[in-house]
């Protein structure tokens, strides 16, 4: 990304076209493939909760549930989750906070640099 940044921000510094343009593809591919792939890990979050919700409602409704269906319904409500560092859950908000903290820092290393 900083290359990106450092290029939209001084495109002078940087010799011919073939090189912006290249940059530019570079910095929308990682970006874009970014968003997709932490937009699927969201999923799973969004989808655990869904399903334990279900569950529990269906257990709830259930006059007799099976020792399976009550041990379905504890593990959907632990939440299934693709993890950031194994300490919080990856949510929208998780993706879009990265990016900027990254773009934030991006300007911030080439204001001190010009």
């Amino acid at each position: 990304m900083y290359f990106g940044v450092t290029s939209l921000l001084h495109p002078g510094d940087y010799s011919g076209p073939f090189y912006l343009s290249s940059t530019y593809t570079l910095f929308v591919g990682s970006n874009f493939a970014f968003i997709f792939l932490a937009w699927q890990a969201s999923l799973v979050y969004e989808n655990s909760r869904r399903i334990g919700g279900v569950a529990l409602e269906m257990l709830t409704t259930e006059k007799n549930p099976t020792t399976a269906q009550e041990r379905f319904v504890l593990i959907a409500e632990k939440g299934l989750s693709l993890n950031v560092w194994k300490m919080t859950p990856m949510m929208r908000s998780f993706m879009f906070g990265k990016m900027g903290t990254v773009l934030t820092y991006s300007i911030l290393f080439d204001s001190l640099q010009h």
